[in-house]
């Protein structure tokens, strides 16, 4: 699919965007990033997005806490009730929000 033909940009930028890819922001902005908590699982898509973008920051001095789900796939989380990791996750999105 071409750039322009794609449904998610619309012919209106391109895929090195920065407010598409984050990736592409110039390495001076993301140093200015807040402490990032990227939550990704083993069989997601965009799982491997998600750790190169986590080392990028912490290579660039951001803290950064990645963590993965084992076993589970993109949107696991709709889940929850139904698989243990996904309870486990809200457990733990609640303690880092209680420890800010």
């Amino acid at each position: 699919v071409s750039e322009k033909d794609s449904l998610y940009i619309q012919g209106k930028t391109t895929y090195d965007d920065p407010l598409v890819s984050v990736i592409y922001t110039e390495k001076a902005k993301l140093k200015a990033f807040p402490p990032v908590i990227m939550v990704s699982s083993e069989y997601d898509f965009l799982r491997v997005s998600n750790e190169y973008f986590a080392k990028m920051l912490y290579s660039l001095g951001v803290s950064v806490k990645a963590v993965r789900y084992c076993g589970c796939d993109h949107g696991f989380l709709d889940l929850l009730g139904t698989i243990p990791q996904a309870e486990e996750l809200c457990l733990f999105m609640a303690d880092e929000i209680k420890s800010m």
